[in-house]
């Protein structure tokens, strides 16, 4: 019975449009037709952050602030011995760990939304599962979702499918609804499972995070990797109190998200705390 309520919650988020499962597919986007004008170039939102005496501030105060790509976790200050698996970016990726890799050329990418933590923005700090070693001196508010806009001047759009052997996939052509708007959701979530009281620790907070290490050429042993947890890292500067709603204004509204009940401010569970990340 609650397989049926999820299937038919998921069809009414997205009526008029669909849903792909994603298995080794790269995913692009073009424009609708051959004849219609190019998309606009890719431009990443940065130098935006604020600075103190000339050192980024560890969370944003602004929603303008919020919007730099540098809130995005980066694994390599995180991690400075590890780096990125070529076999990641090509026709045979590690086994089980790639689901899909989306390929954007157009628009302006910056940050959704920061995690929540509390009714204020707070910093996380990047530790050891097992709560033993030192703490990394890298911390900072991070992003919980990405954004890409992209201003098309014509009816459409495509999503293209290949799959990471070159071969060619699915394909789906948008059209704008009254709102001249076209939402898409690219969504990687793990299981669901609930918590059993208020106070348990099963999942616990930021182990999801510690997948990302095995992207690495050389992935550190699971008990030896940092992941985030709340707080800012102990001796980090101090920041100011910003409220976490007043840089994620009533505005930034995405319909499809409010749908899905994911969006800015909700997730699947509230005690979950994996960010993306950069290399």
């Amino acid at each position: 019975m609650a397989d049926d309520v999820s299937q038919d919650a998921l069809e009414m988020a997205v009526a008029g449009g669909g849903t792909w499962q994603l298995a080794g597919s790269d995913i692009a986007i073009h424009k609708g037709s051959a004849s219609d004008p190019d998309l606009p170039s890719l431009v990443v939102q940065r130098d935006v952050r604020g600075t103190v005496n000339g050192q980024p501030l560890s969370i944003p105060t602004t929603a303008q602030e919020r919007e730099d790509f540098s809130w995005i976790a980066e694994l390599s200050k995180i991690c400075p011995d590890c780096s990125l698996d070529p076999a990641v970016l090509g026709s045979q990726t590690p086994s089980g760990l790639v689901a899909a890799r989306f390929h954007l050329r157009s628009g302006k990418v910056f940050t959704w939304s920061v995690a929540r933590i509390g009714s204020n923005v707070t910093p996380v700090q990047f530790r050891r599962l097992d709560d033993t070693g030192n703490t990394s001196t890298y911390s900072q508010a991070v992003a919980t979702w990405v954004a890409t806009d992209i201003e098309v001047s014509a009816d459409s759009v495509e999503i293209a499918e290949t799959t990471f052997s070159g071969g060619v996939g699915r394909s789906m052509l948008l059209q704008p609804d009254d709102s001249g708007k076209v939402e898409i959701a690219v969504l990687n979530l793990p299981a669901f499972v609930p918590p059993a009281s208020a106070n348990n620790d099963v999942p616990q907070v930021g182990t999801y995070f510690e997948m990302y290490y095995e992207l690495t050429d050389d992935p550190p042993s699971k008990k030896a990797r940092l992941v985030p947890l709340a707080g800012a890292a102990p001796g980090a500067p101090s920041y100011p109190t910003v409220s976490w709603s007043s840089i994620h204004p009533q505005g930034q509204w995405s319909e499809l998200l409010n749908k899905l009940r994911l969006d800015v401010g909700r997730g699947p569970y509230d005690r979950i705390l994996c960010p993306p990340f950069t290399p």
